[in-house]
């Protein structure tokens, strides 16, 4: 059997650990395209560790893979830091806590942590209407945003003060349909910040403008 050499070697475990990330992952969130990107990496890093031998023999396609790999943790800094610097001014007329997943009925740690964060604004704001957003994926006994809720109101938060919108089954979703609830119950301009993982804030901030909604933004910690 041929021996791997070093070069593929770390390449193939990289790759591995980042599959078994997503997988293990997957176990606990419900972000498909997220997870899908992370695994398409995984997947990249262990055919370059597979090819690894082949590759360095034509240096530029070698080079090119380390130069974009290189390049990763670079971004991933990039959204966790953009994803902290929070435009929340504490003064809006709504806070949308985006869905994270659940466990049965049970808020997984992710989705906990959005909620100790809409949670503090409350305390802040308590004037601003919380709308809890996720629907019901499999796996899940109830609606993402009925868990939600009820996390809220056992810590006091009444509940004519949070809107559900329980039909969404993406970040995108979670973003127009909210749009749409908010339009119908305001008759006046409004103003929406938003609340999810820090390293979650930039795309979300990206698709709000896409499904027309204009929101600041204020991070949970992803851990």
């Amino acid at each position: 059997m041929k021996r791997l050499s070093a070069g593929s070697a770390a390449f193939a475990a990289v790759g591995g650990f980042v599959l078994l990330y997503a997988a293990v992952l997957s176990c606990f969130i419900r972000l498909p395209s997220g997870l899908l990107l992370t695994a398409l990496l995984g997947v990249a890093l262990l055919l370059t560790g597979v090819f690894y031998t082949r590759l360095k023999k034509r240096k530029w396609p070698l080079g090119l893979l380390c130069a974009a790999f290189a390049l990763l943790p670079a971004f991933m800094l990039f959204l966790v830091l953009y994803g902290r610097c929070d435009t929340a001014s504490y003064d809006e007329d709504v806070l949308l806590v985006l869905g994270a997943g659940i466990d049965g009925e049970a808020v997984t740690p992710q989705l906990e942590r959005r909620l100790e964060a809409a949670y503090a604004y409350h305390l802040r704001n308590p004037d601003a209407l919380l709308v809890v957003s996720g629907g019901q994926g499999e796996g899940e006994t109830v609606s993402e945003a009925l868990a939600m809720e009820r996390w809220l109101t056992a810590r006091g938060v009444p509940s004519a003060r949070i809107l559900r919108e329980e039909r969404s089954a993406s970040t995108y979703e979670n973003l127009a349909n909210t749009k749409a609830l908010l339009e119908q119950r305001f008759t006046r301009p409004y103003r929406v910040a938003l609340v999810t993982s820090d390293y979650h804030v930039y795309r979300a901030a990206r698709l709000a403008a896409a499904a027309g909604l204009d929101a600041v933004h204020l991070h949970a910690d992803a851990e």
